[in-house]
This record gives C-alpha cells, sequence and structure tokens, in this order.
C-alpha cells in the first residue's frame, strides 16, 4: 500500500491497489451468490522513521488497516476489475526536539463504479472516494483541518488483456472534489506554516 504523508488522491489508489492485490493476495473461490466477487483481502501494517520536515527533526509513525475487495466485470465490462477499499489509518508526527506531536487520520471508502472500454484493454474508470480521507488533530485532539465530502476522479487504465487484477495506470482523465477538502489542494511545502505552529 502506499501511504504518504499528502491527502489520498483517489485517482492514483486504483493501480496500488491492483498492483498490490495481484501480487499479494489470494484469489478466492466465489459463491454463485456473489459471482462476481473474486478477491477479497484485509490488510495491515505499520511503518516509522525519522527525517527532516519543514525544518524540523521528526520521528514519524504510520499505521492503516482495510479491506479491499475486486470485483470482475460481465458483458461489456468484461476484462475489467472494480475495485472497493475500505480504508483507515493514522500518520503521527512527532518534533524530537520538543515532544510534540500531531496526526493526520485517513478514514474512508473508494469505490470504482462503472468502466467504459476505450479500445483494446484500455478502459476509462470513474470512481468516488468518500468519508474523512484526511484529518489533522493537534496534540489534544483538536481538528485543525478535515477534507470530507466525495472525489469523483476519471483516469485511464490498461487491464493488459489477461484477464488478471493489476495492469499500468495511464493517466488522469478528470477529478471533481464535493464538499470542503482543504487538505487535498495543499501544494507541496505549504502546509509547512501550519506544522511549524503545531510542533514548532
Amino acid at each position: 500500500m502506499n501511504h504518504t504523508i499528502t491527502p489520498v488522491r483517489a485517482p492514483w489508489r486504483r493501480a496500488a491497489l491492483a498492483v498490490a492485490l495481484a501480487l499479494g493476495a489470494t484469489l478466492a473461490v466465489a459463491s454463485p451468490a456473489e459471482a462476481t466477487i473474486i478477491q477479497t483481502e484485509h490488510y495491515a501494517g505499520s511503518f516509522e522513521a525519522e527525517f527532516e520536515f519543514c525544518g524540523l527533526d521528526v520521528h514519524y509513525q504510520d499505521e492503516w488497516s482495510g479491506r479491499v475487495k475486486i470485483r470482475q466485470g460481465k458483458g461489456r465490462d468484461a476484462g475489467a476489475f472494480f475495485v472497493q477499499d475500505h480504508f483507515s489509518g493514522v500518520e503521527t508526527f512527532t518534533n524530537t526536539a520538543n515532544g510534540k506531536f500531531f496526526t493526520i487520520s485517513h478514514d474512508g471508502v473508494f469505490q470504482e463504479l462503472r468502466a467504459t472500454r476505450v479500445e483494446g484493454s484500455v478502459f476509462e474508470f470513474v470512481a468516488h472516494e468518500v468519508g474523512q480521507p484526511f484529518v489533522v488533530r493537534d496534540m489534544d485532539g483538536r481538528v485543525v483541518l478535515r477534507d470530507r465530502g466525495n472525489i469523483t476522479s476519471t483516469v485511464l487504465f490498461d487491464t493488459l488483456g489477461d484477464d488478471e487484477p493489476g495492469g499500468d495506470f495511464l493517466g488522469v482523465v478528470d477529478v471533481r472534489v464535493s464538499g470542503p477538502h482543504p487538505g487535498f489542494f495543499l501544494e507541496p511545502g505549504e502546509e509547512c506554516p501550519g506544522v511549524n505552529d503545531l510542533i514548532g
């Protein structure tokens, strides 16, 4: 899984999930009631590191978990695989000089709704990401910044025509943001004044 200090950005989630599952998951034998669900996996992990962030020496800890389902397309969608990901996680940034910290939590659902064949094995996928994928809290648990609502993304993805999950991410066609998402629009470096206010 790809976890970073920037908000979860829906257009890139499909590529990371599909590739990770194709490499590491076990295919499930589907029952007649769920004939198109070919793969379900629970995942969890953690990561720790120390690095410089916005001019501060920080200890970074990330813990995440979730459940991914992959559905196989039928009819016009044959050859396409649809991802549904219920994800959650908490990142903690601690200033090693003074012990001050803040957290970024992620809690949402990413779900691909439809796919349109462009040509050959290339599809245009449309997905929604709903929930609160990016929430910043200070040491006392007060919310400093919160993204919530829905992100609708349209991407091009080459399934490679091998009837297996995974493939090549080709690019973003469109991203539409509904509801307040201040974290989504942060450019690299724009977060530094806020970070220094929280833990500097």
